[in-house]
């Protein structure tokens, strides 16, 4: 036999379930909003249910039969990381539902991915909270002609609550996946809605009874699963024995036939009437392979042990199997329990070793053989990326038996070759966006997958690793306000944290440091995401209370936490913060270089990326150069704030010191924050004078922005290059960068660069207000567009205190001028309009 051969579960028509079917199609053709929430273990059959009820729904809503226009074409799973967000969910429901219906939605999405697409995260960040309600809206015009949706694997939300999140209700639901989907969306529906969800036992079932009764309109049921009973696992063998008689394998109908008359029960007491299992044994028995010795006992003894006494010994007979399989298929199923995140072509043949004759990966011989395997019963594809998993049962089973078994060097070389992968699709998905002229929304979504995807897999081979990439690539979603990619950042890594425990994986990694690390992200959301320092500060307090007896033992997490509470402070900005702000800072810069105290190890020579590449140092060593980079991640975030509080504060020297200290880490660090701290440092110098060198790292950064395709950067690298020529007394060559800068930001919805380029444009006018400059008719219509811009950049930065006083100081000096320009040419009268206006 064949693994080709076991199909079982594929070709019979679901068992057991019709009073279910029945029951949906009721609730369907009667309308209203309905919740039903099917509970039950892996392999029970609730995906199959879900999958049968919209394959249903399709064709009897086609037919007119059923209220419902809008059936979903396939299941939402949130097993998939692009669902990990409110936003990659409410994207994944339009794609199921179809685009219809949803105008108002996509064209916020549109404007999302336009602003995530020029770098201005501001309004992408402000924009998400429109999509949610947007997507509401559109979602209620939808259901009043009837909509029937599911969502499956539920119980991944459940990671979603670790550490301290005791957030206050609806603000952070816009965060959480869990918090919206269970709170905003479901309490948001009154049409007419079927939704189905399922899931394994946990806290799910509770969550949703909540919902329903602050829902008055969500009919809502929890549905226990069961497994099939006796009779119903009879019929299973005995269809399937029909359907290989339909297809002319009378041989393997009979062999069937027999066994369920004979053997039923036996099957019933081993497999506990799971689908699944019965489907494998269906497919053992059909293809006449030996099964393994508890089938061959008997009812009373079976039952005397208890079924969960014989299953290692059947599960150990079932991996003989797919060890034993020559077929390519069976090398396929190997490489596949390695790739719990799905298998592509190119992934595979890298983890196999498969090269053509050219020398490049054998993506054809890897399709070949993945036509055939997608009809398994151990496999689920996901058909519109063309990736294949493993059933959830199965990566358990090999995991425990073929993996925990694998050397350490085939080990090894399987996890370099599935990280080299991803960061080739990394780099190439960065370049295409480089080349890209316009929008690149697939393409950015797609680079977030594979930092997600590349994250779970470094989690596996070294956590200690791992989790300094999480915490840089984390730190960089944060900084970015990229909302979807910090939180899809975190669900992967509770998820996998949660896998790596069960198996006592977790090496070196605290859970209590994890815990800490999870809790001081919510706050840093608070901060960034909703613009709320008093919030973030407020939770900050709270964790510094409940983890103080634990500071010690907590490490970097603790300096994580002290680096935030003085950022918090910094844009709360009340007396006293900015003092308390900077002493954390000092505390953050001072334990990190502990943390860096002593010889670097190898790895500190090279650059982050370079180092992750070839991590072949002892577990040991790795998890101290992991320490090590997180404390070169915060100490070149503490010294950037320290910059910024030195140049606020006039001193402008010591910023730039601080400034060029993080440009040197931010360099070594490949951060993407680093064309912010170039122009940061280009604007110190220029305010020491340094004019050469300010210039220098204005071009930097402006090269940096283009090369990642960052419009709204580049308009704020070009509007410090203004200043420096202004400073350096180049008035016009500033307006014209400004000319450059504006151009680009007039595409963009970013109001507080608009008026930051104004009032350079106002610094630089003011200068040119000189007699004989212009003739009468220019200057007067120069001076007239001058205080217009001075006007523009007093209302456009009113929601911007510091720059709004700096602003209309700039408008008063540009009516100084004015002033004293007609004061000169003896229009007194003029000159005393203009010197009252500067008031």
């Amino acid at each position: 036999m064949n693994l080709t051969d076991m199909t079982a579960a594929r070709r019979i028509p679901l068992i057991g379930r019709h009073d279910l079917l029945r029951e949906i199609e009721r609730r369907v053709k009667r309308g209203g909003t309905h919740l039903l929430y099917f509970e039950g273990e892996g392999g029970i059959g609730k995906t199959a249910l879900l999958e049968a009820v919209l394959r249903l729904g399709k064709e009897k809503a086609e037919a007119g039969s059923i209220f419902a226009r809008s059936v979903a074409c396939q299941i939402v799973d949130l097993y998939h990381v692009d669902t990990h967000t409110p936003e990659g969910l409410i994207r994944r429901v339009i794609q199921v539902l179809g685009d219809e219906g949803f105008g108002q939605t996509i064209q916020v999405r549109e404007e999302i991915d336009r602003a995530r697409g020029v770098g201005n995260v501001d309004l992408a960040a402000e924009r998400v909270g429109l999509l949610q309600a947007t997507f509401l809206a559109d979602f209620e015009v939808l259901a009043h002609e009837g909509v029937l949706l599911a969502f499956d694997t539920l119980e991944v939300l459940e990671y979603e609550h670790a550490g301290l999140q005791a957030e206050p209700g609806m603000e952070i639901a816009r965060l959480s996946t869990r918090e919206w989907l269970f709170t905003t969306f479901l309490s948001s529906l009154r049409s007419h809605v079927v939704l189905l969800m399922a899931g394994r036992p946990g806290g799910s079932a509770g969550l949703l009874a909540e919902a329903s009764r602050q829902n008055p309109f969500l009919q809502f049921r929890h549905v226990q699963l069961e497994a099939l009973d006796l009779d119903e696992t009879r019929d299973y063998l005995q269809t399937i024995a029909r359907v290989e008689e339909e297809q002319g394998d009378a041989d393997a109908a009979a062999r069937l036939s027999s066994f369920a008359d004979e053997r039923a029960e036996i099957v019933h007491v081993l497999t506990a009437g799971r689908p699944i299992l019965l489907a494998l044994v269906s497919d053992l028995v059909a293809r006449g392979w030996l099964l393994p010795p508890p089938f061959g006992r008997s009812v009373e003894e079976l039952q005397h042990q208890g079924a969960g006494a014989w299953w290692p010994e059947i599960e150990w007979a079932l991996v003989v199997r797919i060890q034993e399989s020559p077929t390519p298929v069976g090398d396929v199923i190997r490489a596949l329990a390695w790739l719990r995140m799905g298998a592509t072509p190119e992934l595979l043949a890298r983890v196999m070793g498969l090269t053509a004759s050219d020398g490049k990966w054998d993506h054809d011989a890897v399709e070949e053989t993945l036509a055939q395997v997608t009809g398994l019963t151990l496999v689920k594809v996901r058909p519109e990326e063309g990736r294949v998993f493993l059933h959830d049962e199965m990566y358990t089973l090999l995991e425990r038996y073929v993996l925990s078994q694998t050397s350490p060097e085939e080990r090894e070389r399987v996890y370099e070759a599935i990280l080299e992968y991803y960061q080739d699709q990394a780099e190439d998905l960065r370049q295409q966006i480089e080349r890209v002229t316009g929008l690149a929304p697939g393409l950015y979504s797609r680079l977030r997958r594979a930092y997600v995807e590349e994250l779970h897999y470094r989690l596996r081979y070294r956590p200690s690793l791992g989790f300094a990439y999480y915490f840089w690539r984390a730190e960089e979603a944060l900084s970015g306000l990229d909302t979807e990619l910090d939180l899809m950042l975190r669900a992967e890594l509770l998820r996998t944290i949660k896998l790596l425990q069960e198996t006592g994986s977790l090496g070196e990694l605290s859970r209590e440091e994890l815990e800490v690390d999870a809790a001081v992200r919510w706050g840093i959301r608070t901060l960034f995401f909703l613009n709320d320092p008093q919030g973030a500060l407020a939770l900050f307090e709270r964790i510094r209370e409940r983890w103080a007896r634990s500071a010690e033992e907590l490490d970097l997490a603790w300096v994580h936490l002290k680096l935030y509470r003085a950022v918090a402070r910094i844009l709360r900005g009340e007396e006293q913060d900015w003092r308390e702000a900077r002493s954390l800072l000092v505390e953050v810069e001072r334990e990190c270089d502990l943390a860096l105290a002593g010889p670097p190890d190898v790895a500190g020579a090279r650059g982050f990326l370079s180092w992750l590449r070839s991590p072949r140092a002892p577990v040991e060593a790795q998890a101290r150069e992991g320490q090590r980079w997180r404390a070169r991640i915060l100490k070149a975030l503490a010294l950037n704030y320290q910059g910024y509080l030195d140049r606020q504060q006039g001193q402008y020297k010591e910023a730039v010191r601080h400034y060029q200290a993080s440009a040197m880490l931010q360099r070594r660090l490949g951060m993407a924050g680093l064309a912010a701290v170039l122009i940061n440092l280009s604007y110190a110098m220029a305010l020491i004078g340094e004019c050469h060198h300010a210039r220098l790292l204005a071009e930097e950064a402006e090269r940096c922005a283009r090369r990642h395709g960052q419009d709204y950067t580049l308009a704020v690298a070009l509007n410090v290059r203004a200043l420096v020529e202004e400073y350096d007394g180049h008035h016009t060559t500033a307006l014209r960068f400004t000319d450059h800068a504006l151009t680009i930001v007039r595409g963009l919805r970013a109001p507080r660069v608009r008026g930051l380029i104004y009032l350079s444009r106002v610094r630089a006018c003011r200068h040119l207000i000189e007699p004989g400059a212009l003739d009468a008719t220019g200057e007067e219509l120069f001076i007239e567009q001058a205080l217009k811009e001075a006007n523009q950049a007093v209302n456009l930065l009113k929601n911007n205190p510091p720059d709004r006083v700096t602003a209309l100081i700039e408008r008063g000096c540009m009516h100084r001028e004015i002033a004293r320009r007609h004061y000169q040419v003896g229009d007194q009268v003029a000159a005393l309009r203009a010197a009252r206006s500067s008031e």
